[in-house]
């Protein structure tokens, strides 16, 4: 059976991944910022504070909005992409994409294998992945 290949990411680490996302989106083309709980929620805080974008805190808030390019949705992972399918239409920026996702980040810095398992500062390095590979 194949095993996960677990990536380990230093504080340090996120923070120039997530600078380098920043510099991908557009000064002025975003508005709005709304953070998938758990992982997002850090994407959006830095995109909110580097962009001067509104972080939308509350999933009904994301309904309300007129124009969806104002919004963009930040998330740490595309990996299947099953979350990001529920914000079909919306803008999305991630830091890492996997191949395997049936969505496409419009933002993302690295792209790595469907077996990388990605584990961020905010994680605990044992846990188990979620998922099969």
């Amino acid at each position: 059976m194949k095993e996960w290949n677990k990536i380990i990411l230093t504080p340090q680490d996120l923070h120039d991944k997530i600078l380098k996302l920043v510099a991908m989106i557009p000064e002025g083309k975003y508005t709005y910022v709304y953070g998938i709980p758990r992982g997002g929620l850090i994407v959006a805080a830095y995109l909110s504070h580097w962009l001067d974008l509104q972080i939308l805190s509350d999933l009904k808030e994301v309904n309300y909005l007129d124009s969806q390019p104002i919004l963009l949705i930040a998330d740490d992972v595309s990996d299947t992409g099953i979350t990001l399918s529920w914000f079909k239409g919306y803008d999305a920026a991630t830091i890492h994409y996997k191949p395997r996702s049936i969505i496409r980040p419009t933002y993302f810095v690295d792209q790595c294998a469907n077996d990388d398992w990605i584990v961020y500062p905010y994680e605990r390095v044992e846990e188990v992945p979620n998922r099969e590979l």
